[in-house]
């Protein structure tokens, strides 16, 4: 019996292009600060490429993001003193006007609300961040739990992550959904405890598919089930997240 849906947040229900959008207007604002010379598409790439520059760990440690964030600030600022207060106020600010929910994800929140499913998300976003945000886009209260990995010292894909949100919404993995955009992270990490799980893939993502043997599904196409269910394999793969209440459906049959 199916109890709960969880999701992810970034790449899930917000827009990876609206996410690009905030990272390039925050460029703009550090540019025109600091009188830098580089245009703004440089240091944009340069910023990406210091925020990926370390491997993320699994075990938790507090601020890891935000650690991450400003050491990339302070690179493309070069010899300049940076003002990290000023930064990180500037960084939520540029999410918070740029940032946009994908379409469909107010209406799919609000089917699993109706069906009396327990709504839960999962994020290995810093929690500052996500409760700013999820309040800028007006969905923090529909939530019945959030569970972060700062909460629990532990991230995606780590099975404690998903048991603390089990836990949570009382029930078993086998009795959960979880949607996410990651293959190695969130699909991963639901099917080790158990969870049936759908990896959204838009435009950004199906190259996270390769290697599968699927194939994804567009518009008003039927969806189906993956054919090569291994570990780490999605059981359904969209595009769209008004499609997921008919998957739902389809796996509760």
């Amino acid at each position: 019996m199916l109890k709960a849906v969880f999701f992810d947040f970034g790449g899930t229900l917000i827009s990876v292009e609206s996410d690009e959008s905030a990272h390039y207007h925050l460029m703009e604002s550090v540019k025109n600060r600091y009188g830098l010379n580089e245009p703004v598409e440089k240091l944009l790439k340069n910023y990406r490429g210091h925020t990926h520059s370390y491997p993320t760990p699994v075990e938790y440690r507090k601020n890891f993001g935000r650690e991450n964030i400003m050491n990339a600030f302070m690179k493309i600022l070069k010899n300049k003193k940076p003002d990290y207060e000023w930064f990180w106020d500037e960084y939520l600010k540029m999410h918070r006007k740029h940032v946009r929910l994908y379409p469909g994800a107010v209406e799919v929140l609000s089917w699993v609300k109706k069906n009396s499913f327990h709504l839960g998300m999962i994020s290995d976003i810093d929690s500052d961040y996500l409760y700013n945000q999820l309040k800028a886009l007006n969905i923090k209260n529909i939530f019945d739990s959030i569970t972060t990995s700062e909460e629990v010292g532990y991230r995606k894909p780590d099975k404690r992550i998903f048991n603390t949100a089990l836990k949570k919404a009382e029930c078993t993995g086998n009795e959960s959904i979880y949607v996410g955009d990651k293959i190695d992270r969130d699909i991963a990490g639901g099917k080790n405890v158990g969870m049936k799980t759908i990896f959204f893939s838009d435009s950004h993502t199906n190259s996270a598919t390769e290697g599968f043997s699927v194939r994804i599904l567009r518009g008003n196409s039927m969806l189906r089930s993956l054919t090569d269910i291994s570990r780490g394999s999605p059981d359904f793969i969209t595009d769209r997240l008004d499609k997921i209440p008919g998957i739902i459906k389809r796996i509760m049959r």
